[in-house]
């Protein structure tokens, strides 16, 4: 758990680093670029089919497991301005998205893997403080019932060997 937790503040601190240069080189692009060939380029860069979502065993334990499924472009789509760029652009993006995905990957698994470890420590306090004492004084009982019962049985056994000793 704690080295999911060290993957997640890495991949924080390495998307901080990540998110300033594409959003600059977008900046300098839409002050060059026409207001509509502007919007059809961002339109490549926003689209992907879907974020495919499937779970995974981690300890037992389900820990989602995300996956972007991008739409595919060809070069005509792309305006003839800055398409090296904004296909470079497209690249950070996809870049940030899968950081991203795996940064609430690694948090939700924590969080799962956290909520688990406090289950099981209530489970195990419940264990220690209530179920193990009634066993216990459970076992005491019994072994005071068998003591009884063993003490009673040398008694009868021992009152049958004095009446076949009388009779004999």
């Amino acid at each position: 758990m704690l080295f999911r937790s060290r993957k997640a503040l890495h991949l924080r601190k390495e998307l901080e680093g990540m998110i300033s240069d594409p959003y600059h080189e977008l900046a300098l692009i839409a002050s060059t670029m026409g207001n509509q060939e502007f919007k059809i380029n961002i339109n490549y860069l926003q689209e992907f089919s879907s974020i495919e979502l499937r779970e995974r065993k981690l300890l037992n334990i389900y820990v989602p497991k995300f996956e972007l499924v991008f739409a595919e472009y060809s070069n005509k789509d792309i305006s003839v301005n800055f398409p090296e760029n904004i296909r470079l652009i497209r690249q950070d993006s996809v870049k940030i998205l899968n950081t991203l995905i795996n940064m609430a990957e690694y948090e939700e698994s924590i969080r799962r893997l956290i909520d688990e470890v406090r289950n099981t420590k209530i489970k195990v306090n419940a264990l220690e403080k209530r179920v193990i004492p009634e066993i216990e004084k459970e076992l005491i009982s019994l072994k005071k019932f068998l003591k009884e019962k063993d003490r009673e049985e040398r008694i009868r056994l021992k009152n049958v060997k004095e009446m076949v000793k009388a009779v004999s």
